[in-house]
């Protein structure tokens, strides 16, 4: 990140700052893993899963007909959702989109031993680009959202001078101008993510 700022020393006295709290955060995690509650879950876990998996099932359906009604729900949901995005949306219905995507990754990777070799490797295709461009916006947002916290706990405790915060200011900005671009790909190229041709490479999906 340093290399994106015009002076890239402003920025040690931040760096610091992020390695002490990187370091108060993992030994809360340890103390975490380490806690009864963790212990219990990895001991009881697969016993859980077990009893869901030789549970009898409530459903008549096959495995093919669920994935094709469970891919092509989701599918319609994420068009759905980026069709309603414009450049005035709030941030939050670009981040249900993104959850929506990912959601149909998750599935295409379950139902994958049912699917048509070349439509799988479209459909992945579409939405890998999709979620690049989703991801940039993701990470524009909370990377410029950490920097403006980071900095107010660098002001309270009165250990940040004036360079620092203006590359701070700095390489917030970029993530800001980052955010922007991926919303602006987002709203004028929406249809050729999950338009025409996505659909028809989700309806091949599960045909021989």
């Amino acid at each position: 990140m340093a290399q994106l700022v015009a002076r890239p020393g402003g920025l040690d006295a931040f760096g610091a700052h992020v390695r002490k709290r990187r370091a108060v955060e993992h030994r809360t995690l340890a103390r975490a893993l380490k806690s009864p509650r963790f212990v219990q879950l990895c001991a009881t876990w697969r016993t859980e899963l077990a009893g869901v998996m030789s549970a009898p099932s409530r459903h008549r359906e096959t495995a093919a007909q669920l994935a094709e009604e469970r891919l092509h729900r989701i599918f319609r949901k994420a068009t759905k959702r980026a069709k309603a995005i414009t450049r005035d949306s709030p941030s939050e219905e670009v981040h249900s989109l993104r959850k929506t995507c990912k959601e149909m990754r998750y599935l295409l990777e379950v139902f994958k031993p049912l699917c048509n070799p070349k439509a799988y490797k479209d459909v992945i295709s579409d939405f890998k680009e999709l979620q690049t461009v989703l991801g940039d916006f993701q990470d524009g947002e909370v990377q410029a959202a950490a920097l403006r916290e980071f900095a107010k706990e660098m002001m309270s405790d009165s250990s940040v001078g004036a360079d620092t915060l203006l590359a701070m200011g700095e390489l917030s900005a970029r993530f800001d101008v980052r955010q922007r671009r991926a919303r602006d790909t987002l709203t004028k190229r929406h249809e050729m993510y999950l338009g025409k041709a996505a659909s028809a490479h989700v309806d091949r999906l599960l045909r021989a």
